[in-house]
């Protein structure tokens, strides 16, 4: 059941293998990624404090909501469970937010 397992690029181009340049284009072009505005917003991202809720289209409206739940929970000392997907960006996104809830004194 070893099974070997082969990387298929798309958008083959052997002679620009060599080229580290050259490799960034391709994966790029494999994200489809291949207008220089395209290229440029993938490889430098907006900072992440510059992103606003409206950006991420989050009504800030539900974020005091939650705010507001939260800190009732703490402040009645309820007991909080924290759930998250299992991808890489859930887990660490799910251990940032148990973090934070730690550090705030929650019994989560």
């Amino acid at each position: 059941m070893n099974e070997r397992k082969n990387w298929q690029i798309i958008h083959d181009n052997r002679e620009a293998r060599t080229e580290s340049q050259d490799v960034v284009d391709i994966l790029l072009k494999n994200r489809g990624l291949e207008t220089k505005k395209a290229k440029e917003e993938f490889m430098k991202p907006t900072h992440p404090e510059e992103i606003s809720l409206a950006d991420l289209e989050i009504d800030p409206r539900e974020i005091n909501k939650a705010k507001r739940r939260i800190k009732k929970a703490i402040s009645d000392e309820e007991r909080i469970i924290v759930y998250g997907d299992y991808d890489a960006d859930g887990i660490c996104a799910t251990g940032v937010f148990w973090e934070a809830l730690h550090a705030a004194k929650a019994d989560a």
